[in-house]
């Protein structure tokens, strides 16, 4: 945790729990493939810059993963109701 650039820096950290907000928000009420469309493109945007910061591609792959396992679980929801 003390060599992570993307858990260190405030202005990455907020933008990725931003997009988690948008896909639980989205689960609960869902809105079509607007929200999950906007909380990707949030998501690859701050880990273009935590690649830009010198983050490691390992650190970034493991938040990536970690995100789009709760965007396709947004839709496996949406698709039981």
């Amino acid at each position: 945790m003390a060599d992570s650039v993307i858990f260190n820096s405030i202005y990455l950290i907020l933008p990725l729990i931003l997009a988690a907000v948008i896909n639980v928000i989205d689960a609960i009420r869902p809105s079509g493939y607007v929200m999950p469309l906007i909380s990707a493109l949030i998501v690859i945007i701050t880990l273009t810059c935590a690649l830009l910061f010198g983050a490691s591609m390992q650190e970034t792959l493991i938040v990536a993963a970690v995100f789009f396992a709760l965007n396709i679980s947004g839709f496996f929801i949406k698709k039981k109701e």
